[in-house]
């Protein structure tokens, strides 16, 4: 019998998850995996694909016997970029729907529940609700639901969540869709990290496939602000470089304004931060009053994370092999 899900953990992000200090030599904690074995939903129904380094899957096989799981996976992928270990894993996968969840998110407990509710009725992406936490070594140093973490998580994660709470799109970290969707499609091209999640939602949504936002898919991301600079540089560099390569990528007009690129997309994000803010902070359950106070520390970090973008953009623009580089692999 066939497992109704097939979840795949990746190995790349591990080195922003905590350490277990109880362990007399430190080890990295796989939140993904923690947070799967405290699922409301049976894990005699899941396939587990653990991808990475044969030191980490060898390691998370273990703990993972230490629940019911129909079926666990140990794929090598030493080296591999984090889409090609996810791509990887499917290969593995026999249920008909695909959870996708990182080694440094913690899932909460109604997470395959509420996802597997989401791809039942009907829908074909399962998109939730991703929230951040700062660990440190003697525990966690800002909560969900604290100001610095509300802030930096309406930034991140706010993005796919439009009006009436409508899904704009997914995050990689948190996702679930029918498994034969990542047959028939055309892989994140090439370099593509930070951007990848809406490249596919744009395949998938031109093809017709429908995305549902579900509030009890929530996931609670590992922050460190190594982990927040370099992705959102990256992030400008990318989406700088997608619009000159593709036609279909959206707002390609402001490739015209060439210099003042970078300033004008991100005077633009900052613009739209702030009904993002709204929307994120209200389902994220925080009351009205702590969200106006919080509001003007989320407007600086605004003005921080988009800067780090147009810093990634220009870099993309002044190097020329950069650019050689995108359009070989995306070829």
């Amino acid at each position: 019998m066939l497992p109704r899900v097939s979840v795949i953990i990746e190995g790349d992000n591990e080195k922003h998850c905590p350490l277990d200090e109880s362990s007399p030599t430190p080890i990295a904690i796989c939140l993904g995996l923690e947070g799967l074995l405290e699922q409301d939903f049976p894990l005699a129904d899941v396939e587990l694909i653990l991808v990475g380094a044969p030191s980490q899957t060898s390691r998370w096989a273990a703990r993972a016997r230490t629940g019911a799981f129909a079926a666990i996976h140990e794929v090598p992928a030493a080296g591999a970029d984090y889409f090609d270990m996810k791509i990887t894993g499917r290969s593995f996968a026999r249920a008909p729907y695909l959870a996708i969840v990182d080694s440094d998110v913690r899932p909460g407990r109604q997470w395959l529940s509420s996802l597997v509710d989401t791809l039942d009725s009907g829908h074909d992406i399962a998109a939730g609700l991703t929230r951040l936490q700062w660990h440190g070594s003697k525990g966690t140093i800002a909560g969900p639901g604290s100001a610095l973490m509300l802030s930096f998580g309406a930034i991140a994660w706010g993005a796919i969540l439009g009006p009436q709470d409508r899904s704009l799109g997914f995050h990689a970290n948190n996702v679930g869709l029918r498994s034969a969707m990542l047959d028939n499609c055309e892989p994140p091209r090439g370099m593509l990290r930070a951007c990848a999640a809406h490249d596919l939602f744009f395949q998938w949504r031109r093809a017709g496939y429908r995305s549902h936002f579900n509030l009890n898919q929530c996931v609670v991301h590992a922050f460190s602000f190594d982990w927040w600079s370099h992705m959102h540089q990256r992030s400008g560099c990318e989406a700088m470089l997608l619009r000159r390569m593709f036609k279909q990528w959206p707002h390609r007009w402001v490739t015209r304004l060439g210099w003042f690129e970078p300033i004008l997309t991100s005077l633009w994000r900052m613009a739209i931060d702030t009904p993002q803010y709204w929307r994120y902070t209200r389902v994220s359950g925080v009351p009205f009053a702590k969200r106006v106070c919080v509001w003007p520390l989320f407007l600086l970090i605004s003005f921080a994370t988009h800067s780090i973008e147009a810093l990634g953009a220009y870099r993309g623009l002044i190097r020329g092999d950069l650019q050689k580089e995108f359009a070989a692999h995306a070829a």
